[in-house]
């Protein structure tokens, strides 16, 4: 949190996020089932996990 009670960092994680998921999740419900079927067991980063949802859907 900022100073003046904001969340700059929340904002900035989000709008990475939604940039990611945006190139590889939108539109593509099978990518988006791969990315929650890998969810359980993914151990690297929720940006990773977007990115690589993405790829192995095709």
């Amino acid at each position: 949190m900022t100073q003046d009670g904001g969340h700059s960092g929340d904002e900035a994680y989000r709008a990475e996020l939604s940039a990611l998921v945006r190139k590889y999740l939108a539109g593509r419900p099978e990518a988006w089932a791969l990315a929650l079927t890998m969810l359980p067991a993914f151990e690297g980063t929720v940006p990773e996990l977007v990115s690589s949802a993405g790829l192995a859907a095709g």
